[in-house]
């Protein structure tokens, strides 16, 4: 019987402890249209079908609960296959396939992760695959702020 009751208040623990924000990728149009509800920060994976160190950020980065969490909290997570010419998308008044957008964002190496503002402005590019606490480091410098203070200083001079 105690076992049981055990059991029985761990799972009312689990069951009512705080949730984590929900985290899924979408597509860059919900992601535009998302941020700009919740006025949160896009973080953008641009990827490949070819690439190996793509992959390898998907399995060893966003695999990982702590960077999921911290994505659904803080973030809308975009998925953008810089190689789709079909999937287009209205953006700043252009037409453009998910290669062209890639390509007006400046990206030319994969992975690269963008970090926008809601309404997609590009705050940064990061390139290449990172492990994920060096990843996790990048995530809390946008969505905890921090590089609004960089902001700040970069008007003053």
């Amino acid at each position: 019987m105690r076992r049981f009751l055990i059991l029985l208040v761990s799972l009312i623990l689990v069951s009512t402890g705080v949730e984590s924000a929900e985290f899924e990728w979408v597509d860059f149009k919900t992601g535009l249209e998302k941020a700009a509800g919740t006025k949160r920060l896009i973080v953008v994976d641009v990827y490949t079908d070819w690439c190996g160190w793509c992959t390898k950020l998907d399995k060893e980065v966003y695999s990982q609960e702590d960077i999921r969490d911290y994505l659904g909290e803080k973030f809308v997570a975009v998925k953008l296959n810089a190689e789709d010419k079909t999937t287009r998308i209205t953006y700043s008044g252009m037409d453009l396939n998910y290669a062209e957008l890639a390509a007006a964002y400046g990206v030319r190496s994969y992975p690269t992760t963008l970090f926008l503002m809601p309404d997609g402005t590009l705050l940064y590019g990061l390139r290449g695959f990172h492990p994920a606490e060096r990843f996790l480091e990048a995530l809390r410098y946008f969505g905890d702020g921090a590089y609004l203070k960089d902001l700040e200083k970069d008007k003053g001079e």
